[in-house]
């Protein structure tokens, strides 16, 4: 809020009566515009949960979960895709630390070409540091 060329932040009480005056006289549920700017945001990669938290990692959020659940019952269909996109998008998330290492845990490789491999549930590994851990292991001794 501005107050004569200077910011002042606002109370929790102003933000909580913006957000009630906001949705004091609205149907159950998200307006046709809305769900259209929901369905959106999850196609450009956010998920129902940043959209409906409003933790402050996410920003302000776009509805409240209650009016979410009451539109997905009001709208099966709608439902299902924006809980299918954010499924993925949820998927895509999970791995995105991973995908942006350029050196192994150990801060001693980098992790292209034929230095990474990779497991089934998106795990990537280094290569070089496998293979010195494998010298290190010693093997079990034989009886004669």
């Amino acid at each position: 809020m501005l107050v004569e060329g200077l910011l002042v932040q606002r109370s929790r009480y102003d933000i909580q009566r913006a957000a009630y005056l906001k949705w004091r006289d609205a149907p159950s549920g998200m307006s046709a515009e809305l769900a259209h700017e929901f369905m959106g945001a999850l196609k450009a990669g956010s998920t129902v949960r940043k959209l409906t938290c409003g933790e402050r990692q996410y920003g302000p959020a776009m509805v409240t979960p209650g009016r979410f659940k009451k539109h997905c019952e009001l709208n099966p269909e709608w439902a299902k895709e924006a809980i299918n996109i954010s499924k993925e998008n949820v998927i895509f998330l999970k791995g995105a630390w991973a995908r942006r290492m350029t050196l192994c845990r150990a801060r001693l490789h980098p992790m292209v070409g034929n230095n990474v491999k990779l497991y089934g549930n998106g795990v990537r590994r280094c290569v070089a540091c496998a293979e010195e851990t494998a010298k290190r292991i010693p093997t079990p001794l034989t009886e004669a």
